[in-house]
């Protein structure tokens, strides 16, 4: 999977919950009847544009970092401290790692994978883990802010729908973490392979890397 595609599965994926969200808000005949009068061949590419819009909402307003942020600095926290393990009995070394943004650090590590065909091949594995992750990550947040919002619309319409749909949102939620630690295991494991292999093959060019980022 290319970064481009990752970008583009993180920008659709909420759209697409925030509108599967919103279908018991709707009635099925205002639904016929809007799509009755939308002119033909448009439908699919305006309800591509609605998901995109709500995509771009739900990006704005960084909902996700809530739990995201804090996977990426146990992700960036691994890294860190695997990546200079063969260097462990260089002082000196070790004291410019400790003295690197994460943002360096990172840009060692992805420099040595974008240079090496094997681990560059693995990292499609590490992006679609990451974009089924985020997604899961969403699934949470999105469920979670519908599943008051049904709740106050049964309370106030007294529409059972509503009602039946905060249930369901409810009972989702267990599933989501249950999945996202799944995913997360995965991708730190991912990550250990990758550290492995750069440990064993290019320890040698990380201790350039890391001398050229601390000057």
């Amino acid at each position: 999977m290319g970064k481009s595609t990752l970008k583009k599965i993180r920008l659709y994926a909420p759209g697409i919950i925030s509108l599967v969200c919103v279908l018991p808000f709707l009635k099925l005949r205002d639904l016929k009847t809007v799509s009755n009068k939308i002119p033909e061949g448009t439908f699919i590419p305006m309800l591509v544009l609605v998901v995109l819009v709500l995509g771009v909402i739900y990006y704005a307003i960084d909902i996700r970092d809530l739990l995201w942020r804090k996977f990426v600095l146990k992700c960036h926290k691994n890294v860190r401290e695997k990546m200079v393990d063969p260097f462990r009995h260089d002082s000196a070394l070790r004291a410019a790692v400790d003295c690197m943004t994460d943002q360096k650090v990172m840009r060692v590590f992805y420099n040595v994978i974008d240079n090496d065909p094997s681990l560059s091949d693995q990292q499609n594995d590490v992006r679609l883990n990451g974009a089924v992750l985020t997604t899961i990550i969403d699934a949470i947040l999105i469920l979670s802010l519908f599943s008051v919002t049904y709740l106050i619309a049964f309370l106030i319409t007294h529409v059972s729908l509503f009602l039946l749909s905060t249930i369901i949102a409810l009972l989702l939620q267990p599933l989501f973490w249950f999945l996202k630690g799944r995913v997360s295991k995965k991708h730190i494991r991912y990550e250990d392979e990758q550290l492995e292999v750069i440990k064993q093959l290019h320890s040698g060019k990380v201790r350039s890397l890391i001398q050229d980022q601390a000057k």
